[in-house]
């Protein structure tokens, strides 16, 4: 027996609770992504390499492998992930608040203040992978696959309004009014998704005040992960494995843009070269609000490998930039590729598995996701330092070039043995 929602006739998927997470996380994301490219700048604009921004930059992304090991297995219900929802918020509150406090001093770059950093960026990064993880988890509880696709698609629009003018409002602020005071604006995005996740959290404890202790333990039941630890510990959740690992390849190569495409942008003498993710975000929010239909048209695998061949033509146009035409273009064609992508990729690991195993499906994914994201940041800013940053993105459009002939040959294998099953 499962836990059912009392239907009121209106479209389960723009829930009033929906909304409200929603909300939240474009605070968030906005807070995020300010911080993401600004605190690079800082750091290089303090003294620090490029392969030291690199690695501080693959903090965040580590910290998103562990966590949804470490805690994945906890959020077995509504409550448990209200309280994540809060609390991660209030770490990444925290971690910027000591950013805060360091820019109102005057230090040399060395490797103690740069470990402070990374200490910092940690606490941040634990923060941000616990709320993600979490309020991802809250939005497809009691979902059918369908409606998994269009609320993850209406949130990662969310998210995408947000990115879209977070990088060009945060190095924006930082140009105009200093490093202090932006990172004083970053702290009051993250206190207004603070204040949402604890309205998130009153409702929660207010919609299971009115429910039987039976349903209750039913429901914790019923949302553990199979196949969790004695301890309650989640492990791999290996039907999501293969979309996990692609998104893991995926991540790597694009961790030469999403780490470096400022700091190469300033190399070419931009001003707020934070520009570009607007385009980016405008792209991928019209693409994944066309996603169902599409799908329906053309199949997701067809989708799946344009899109990845429009990626890689996103990283040549952006190994050919010359200036800032050629920057919005690269922010075009990764955005309008990405928004499909990452929706695709998602979902694929969330839907394999029985809606009782998606919490372990999703910290499967996002293990990858963020090993992914950190190893390439470490990679590409070693590179960087040897062949330059505008040499990256060639290697880079190689490298989406072989994921491309992979997809290619994955799917003719596996609609080989389709026919021969």
């Amino acid at each position: 027996m499962s836990v059912k929602i009392a239907s009121s006739g209106k479209d389960p998927v723009y829930s009033k609770d929906f909304l409200l997470i929603l909300c939240f996380y474009i605070f968030a994301i906005l807070a995020e992504q300010m911080e993401a490219n600004v605190y690079p700048v800082f750091l290089r604009s303090s003294g620090y390499s490029v392969s030291q921004t690199g690695v501080f930059s693959s903090v965040l992304n580590l910290t998103g492998c562990l966590c949804p090991l470490l805690f994945g297995g906890f959020l077995i219900n509504r409550l448990r992930r209200s309280w994540a929802v809060l609390l991660g918020v209030l770490g990444e509150f925290l971690g910027a608040a000591g950013f805060l406090l360091l820019s109102l001093f005057s230090w040399e770059p060395t490797k103690l203040f740069f470990a402070v950093f990374l200490m910092l960026r940690l606490v941040q990064g634990v923060g941000y992978s616990v709320y993600f993880m979490a309020a991802m988890n809250l939005i497809t509880e009691h979902m059918t696959d369908e409606q998994v696709l269009r609320r993850t698609s209406a949130y990662y629009n969310g998210g995408s309004v947000a990115a879209a003018t977070g990088p060009a409002l945060g190095l924006g602020l930082a140009s105009a009014v200093g490093f202090g005071n932006t990172f004083v604006v970053m702290l009051v995005f993250l206190s207004a998704a603070a204040a949402l996740a604890a309205v998130n959290l009153v409702r929660s404890q207010k919609s299971l005040s009115g429910v039987s202790s039976a349903v209750k333990a039913e429901s914790a039941v019923e949302q553990t992960p199979s196949g969790a630890g004695k301890k309650g510990l989640p492990v791999f959740e290996k039907a999501a494995l293969a979309p996990s690992l692609f998104m893991f390849y995926y991540e790597v190569v694009m961790g030469s843009v999403f780490s470096f495409i400022m700091l190469f942008s300033g190399e070419l003498n931009l001003t707020n070269s934070g520009i570009f993710y607007t385009p980016y975000h405008i792209c991928a929010i019209a693409m994944r609000s066309v996603m169902t239909r599409a799908i329906a048209s053309f199949g997701k695998q067809n989708i799946l490998m344009a899109c990845v061949g429009v990626e890689g033509l996103g990283l040549l146009v952006a190994f050919r930039a010359g200036g800032m035409l050629s920057i919005i273009i690269t922010g075009a064609l990764l955005g309008a590729a990405d928004g499909f992508c990452f929706s695709i990729i998602n979902v694929a690991a969330l839907t394999s598995v029985p809606e009782a195993r998606r919490g372990a499906a999703n910290a499967t994914f996002l293990t990858f996701k963020g090993l992914g994201l950190a190893c390439g940041s470490i990679l590409w800013g070693f590179i960087g330092d040897m062949i330059g940053l505008r040499n990256i993105y060639l290697c880079a459009s190689v490298l989406m070039l072989f994921a491309l002939a992979g997809l290619f040959l994955y799917f003719k294998r596996r609609k080989a043995v389709k026919a021969a099953g």
